[in-house]
């Protein structure tokens, strides 16, 4: 598979521990990239099937059938490509953890496929990316966020993951000692960071 067409995952893409994803791609021209899209003629009949007006960097509108059509904000990039230069496009080709943006439980991935994202989701790059991702997917982590690290929630059981109260967790850092399994990761997690069997029902109860 090439740069140019990905696969995409959206935040109601992501469970606890995986993904379900829904066959759908996306078409990657970023400008840093600098594609000639005369070399790639069926993405740009596909394109332009959407018409021209639209696609277009301009901010301009247009008055297709009667209808008014709005091209894409003023920019310096050409008409296939994406409105903003994502200069770090390259992140998302390395292994990453990717969490949607709202939430009703630690719903963390673990991805090395190279998924692109829509607006609903975000990732995080790290060397550590699957010891992260078990830490956070755990049920005392579950609890610490929900409950005391983060203030966004969003009615009785969503919340909203936010960068700020995500630096907030004190994680152990990886050595050769910390072996997290997944089949038994809660009871891991527990012994590690010394929560104690009252700590345990209370955190399960919630």
């Amino acid at each position: 598979m090439t740069y140019k067409i990905r696969p995409i995952l959206r935040g109601r893409d992501i469970k606890r521990y995986g993904y379900e994803w829904a066959n759908l791609y996306l078409i990657a021209t970023f400008p840093s990239r600098h594609y000639d899209i005369e070399k790639y003629p069926a993405v740009k009949e596909y394109l332009l099937s959407f018409g021209m007006e639209r696609l277009e960097q301009t901010g301009k509108s247009h008055v297709i059938r009667g209808e008014i059509v709005k091209a894409r904000k003023s920019s310096n990039n050409k008409w296939f490509e994406t409105q903003d230069n994502i200069s770090y496009w390259d992140d998302f080709f390395k292994p990453k953890i990717i969490y949607p943006e709202t939430t009703q439980g630690a719903y963390f991935v673990y991805d090395n496929r190279g998924f692109m994202l829509d607006k609903t989701c975000f990732m995080l790059i790290t060397n550590d990316a699957e010891y992260l991702q078990l830490t956070l997917s755990s049920k005392l982590f579950e609890f610490a966020y929900k409950h005391i690290f983060s203030s966004v929630s969003l009615g009785d059981h969503g919340y909203q993951y936010n960068k700020h109260a995500l630096l907030k967790l004190p994680i152990y850092k990886p050595h050769s000692s910390i072996l997290i399994e997944k089949d038994k990761l809660d009871k891991q997690i527990y012994k590690l960071y010394n929560i104690s069997e009252q700590e345990i029902k209370e955190i399960e109860s919630c």
